[in-house]
């Protein structure tokens, strides 16, 4: 979360501008809170994706109830965005009419799926900026803002204009310079900051001649010389007697995406060499510069694009104690049979530092779903839905420290930009919990207002915090609300997790992918992550259990929440201090990690 310049205007219409501002930058940045990342598909995408999955149906490559997951999702994100409904409206189209049916046949779907395309696509992008600033100048509501804001950014993404030139605008524009006003036009200027039309971009690197003389054989890949190298490059790129300066050219949006496309186009280059005997020539760079043609501007970044992993961050004292965690759960034994079962925990780790090592995507998401594999029980003999068996495990891994990891993280948000006034607030308030994120929950959950508006007057400067704090009192507040954030998110999980089988699937079987490649690697490394820290964390909380008997622990645990979600959900009429209470236990977790 970035804090706006203390000049920023302090009107409604500014602090609804700088409210877009922050949780743009938020939504792009790689390292910020996963809830508050871009989402992997956009409605659109998803529109695209069940057009690919129906084809695939209709060819004989997947069975039909592959579409049900996508069809389910596909409708749940048309339901919920407003621009698919202001398009609709214009249209006079019923939302009913844009529904698409589970029961429909395939070829169906794949019809109904390009008719909704050609309804929405062309008109989406601008009737989402028309809504961003009508909202920022008249309701000002922000999660209408900010659902807008993601559906709109999802979209530019997934079109080609790439996260980094993004986030440079928005800081550029809105965090780099001082604003003391601000205006339609003030959105209207930043919305214009990314092109409808691709443009030419030269692309150039350096490398061996030797190289460079086989891929021009294979790829447009044209060695330059003389007066041709631009003396920017000779600076940037200094070279070796055995080196030569190449260039590609390429259509893109940015600089940055047109150098990863250019790392795309010397990858198949170098993946075609390797089926012709001989000696090795070298490797393709791994870092290109571009300049838009005609500019003298240059930008540098690496051919391979970037995606993001949740890293767990250590103590020097608590790592070597989840080290000494993770050699016991290497080593253990399953007690009921005493055979060593830990083998599978090492060989999940040894696949998981395979893909790190590897610069390709498609490598990283087939050792990751190895090492998936290589943590979870065998299918059963005889199976014919994998997938089905994977969801079991994965599914409460992945969402049991969800209600817990929302107000940790944003408590750890909050301690770090409002130094020292938010610890000095939860420490003032009469409340029997030790740590900040517990306390900020108690808040939360026990509806005491004036505790929640003193804390919202220690944020008042924040907008972005504003809501997310809001946003928790939504989800976690009541019984209610708490039981649907959970089984929103369960849902949500399942939906990505089947994704991401599609796709290892796709790139495993067809050797492709599909355009959300990089937002899928990045949610299969945070979930694998998630994984792996919870039977890492019931091992060790429970009595040092094995791998098999940690998942059946999560699961119980998982199991156990849901009881105590609906039993809160009885009782609050009739004692809300236990329904409060059994709230809590959840969200302070059901183990306190050392990490």
């Amino acid at each position: 979360m970035k804090l706006l310049a203390k000049s920023w205007p302090q009107t409604d219409e500014g602090r609804a501008v700088g409210f877009f501002a922050q949780a743009a930058i938020e939504l792009v940045h790689e390292k910020s809170w996963e809830s508050y990342k871009l989402q992997a598909l956009s409605p659109l995408a998803r529109l695209h994706e069940a057009q690919t999955i129906s084809q695939s149906v209709m060819n004989g490559v997947l069975p039909s109830k592959a579409l049900d997951p996508v069809v389910e999702e596909a409708n749940s994100s048309f339901c919920h965005d407003p621009i698919i409904r202001k398009i609709a409206d214009r249209k006079r189209i019923e939302p009913k009419d844009i529904e698409i049916s589970k029961d429909d046949k395939a070829q169906d779907i794949f019809t109904q799926c390009g008719f909704l395309l050609q309804l929405f696509q062309y008109r989406y992008r601008s009737t989402a900026e028309d809504l961003i600033v009508d909202e920022c100048f008249g309701k000002k509501r922000r999660s209408e803002i900010y659902l807008l804001l993601k559906n709109y950014l999802s979209e530019l993404v997934l079109r080609g204009h790439s996260r980094i030139q993004i986030e440079k605008k928005i800081r550029e524009l809105f965090f780099d310079k001082v604003v003391t006003s601000v205006n339609r036009n003030t959105l209207r200027f930043f919305f214009r900051k990314f092109p409808e039309e691709r443009r030419e971009y030269d692309i150039y690197g350096k490398t061996e001649e030797s190289l460079l003389n086989a891929l021009g054989r294979l790829v447009p890949a044209e060695i330059i010389q003389g007066r041709e190298v631009p003396r920017k490059l000779k600076t940037i790129f200094p070279k070796t007697k055995s080196e030569a300066y190449f260039k590609i050219r390429y259509k893109s949006y940015d600089h940055y995406s047109a150098i990863q496309g250019a790392g795309v186009i010397l990858g198949i280059g170098e993946a075609m060499m390797m089926l012709f005997p001989g000696d090795q020539l070298g490797q393709v760079p791994q870092q290109l510069c571009a300049s838009k043609r005609g500019s003298s501007d240059y930008k540098v970044s690496d051919t391979r694009p970037g995606f993001s992993r949740r890293i767990l961050s250590y103590s020097k004292n608590s790592a070597v104690r989840h080290m000494d965690r993770v050699r016991k759960l290497v080593l253990s034994k399953d007690r009921s049979t005493e055979e060593i079962v830990g083998s599978s925990f090492f060989s999940a780790t040894m696949m998981a530092g395979l893909g790190d090592k590897s610069t390709a995507p498609e490598v990283k998401l087939l050792t990751l779903w190895a090492a998936f594999e290589a943590l979870l029980p065998n299918v059963p003999e005889g199976s014919t839905n994998r997938i089905t068996h994977f969801l079991e495990y994965i599914v409460p891994a992945v969402t049991l420290s969800y209600p817990r990891d929302c107000f940790v993280e944003f408590s750890r948000e909050l301690e770090r930009l409002h130094v020292p006034e938010y610890k000095d607030y939860l420490e003032g308030l009469p409340i029997d919990k030790s740590s900040l994120s517990d306390r900020l929950a108690a808040v939360i959950i026990s509806g005491d207002q004036s505790q929640q508006s003193g804390l919202c007057d220690v944020l008042k400067s924040n907008p972005l915090a504003l809501f997310r704090l809001m946003d928790l009192q939504q989800k976690f507040s009541t019984p209610e609300s708490f039981a649907k954030a959970v089984s929103d998110h369960r849902t949500r999980v399942e939906w990505q997790v089947q994704r991401i089988y599609r796709e290892r699937n796709t790139v495993m079987h067809n050797g492709e992918t599909s355009p959300a490649m990089l937002r899928i690697l990045s949610n299969t490394y945070y979930y694998y992550l998630l994984t792996y820290a919870s039977i890492e964390t019931v091992a060790k909380s429970y009595g040092d259990l094995s791998i098999p008997q940690s998942l059946s622990a999560i699961r119980k645990l998982s199991q156990s929440d849901q009881a105590k979600i609906a039993k809160a959900r009885a009782s609050l009429k009739d004692n809300a201090i236990e329904a409060q209470s059994l709230l809590m236990q959840i969200i302070s977790g059901h183990f306190h990690s050392d990490t």
